[in-house]
């Protein structure tokens, strides 16, 4: 009974995703991801794309694909936008898609303090890939040979709506902001289970943009702190992006759980980032476990017409 089967390893997968999201280090590389009242922050179409590959030492661990979409919108005094995210874990056998549409009004309270609030829309579905699970008795004492698995076939396991909002108060030089996701806990329906709620996850996250000047010239220090909590799992992120011309470095500490180093290029409208998590926390497994993660994003060219009616929130782009 040394054989190792991934159907177990999906178990717990799934049991873990009922109360918890997949998450990006780089936060703020994935902004309508962290807070739906990010969109239109650029005021310019810009376009992300974000992967993250979880604990690659581990087998079947979590693979994160994210796309999305965003720009201003004078005509509804806000910024749209469009978000995808697709998630695998268990050595690809199960799956969720998310589709979400986004909209954030934006309010200036004074010359100085501004606010934006964010409602997004979206459906999931969870998938199962039954074609790549192994189950026990498919094994043979014959090597290279296996059995048909005499389990029944499971196919789609949940789809529905999810719904998500934000704020995000800020000025020229500092913000801070607070999301809240699936506002309705919506059913994931884990193997038929109909009790299997997605908790609410909050965000709260704030930030400033200082800008010095030494010897080698402009730069920019930002020190930024992100709290996440979902049912039962809190987590605490600390960390300061520095920007020196076309570099941007970041260092951050996830609590009990991760060292996390970036580093960004940026070429005029165009970034890349990459980032690499090394897991301190003690997780049951005797082997280190890191995650990779790669951002890009694209800010397209626009006849801008804002003014100074218009302010954008200073978060770090990674």
């Amino acid at each position: 009974m040394k054989k190792y089967v991934s159907f177990l390893f999906l178990i717990a997968t799934s049991l873990s995703s009922i109360c918890q999201d997949a998450h990006f280090s780089q936060f703020y590389a994935n902004p309508l991801y962290l807070n739906p009242a990010f969109a239109g922050n650029s005021y310019c179409p810009k376009m992300n794309l974000n992967f993250k590959n979880q604990w690659t030492g581990l087998d079947g661990g979590y693979t994160t694909y994210s796309i999305s979409y965003d720009k201003f919108a004078e005509s509804v005094a806000g910024g749209i936008g469009a978000l995808i995210t697709h998630d695998k874990s268990g050595v690809g056998s199960l799956s969720t898609t998310t589709i979400n549409l986004i909209y954030a009004y934006t309010l200036n309270i004074n010359k100085n303090l501004s606010f934006k609030a964010g409602f997004q829309f979206g459906y999931f579905q969870n998938s199962i890939d039954w074609d790549n699970l192994k189950f026990a008795d498919m094994y043979t004492t014959t090597p290279g040979t296996t059995n048909a698995t005499a389990e029944s076939k499971i196919s789609a396991i949940g789809k529905g709506i999810d719904i998500a909002a934000g704020g995000i108060l800020y000025n020229e030089f500092i913000f801070g902001g607070i999301a809240v996701h699936h506002l309705t806990e919506p059913e994931q329906y884990i193997f038929g289970d109909n009790d299997s709620k997605l908790n609410r996850k909050y965000s709260i996250h704030t930030g400033a943009k200082i800008n010095m000047e030494n010897a080698l010239g402009e730069l920019t220090i930002s020190p930024n702190l992100l709290i996440q909590i979902q049912g039962n799992f809190t987590q605490y992120n600390f960390g300061c992006y520095l920007d020196k011309g076309p570099v941007v470095i970041g260092a951050w500490y996830r609590w009990n759980d991760a060292l996390i180093g970036s580093l960004g290029i940026v070429n005029n409208n165009f970034r890349i980032g990459y980032s690499f998590d090394y897991s301190i926390g003690k997780i049951g497994f005797n082997k280190p476990l890191v995650s990779h993660e790669i951002s890009i994003s694209y800010k397209f060219k626009c006849k801008s017409k804002k003014t100074k009616k218009y302010r954008i929130a200073q978060c770090p782009e990674f």
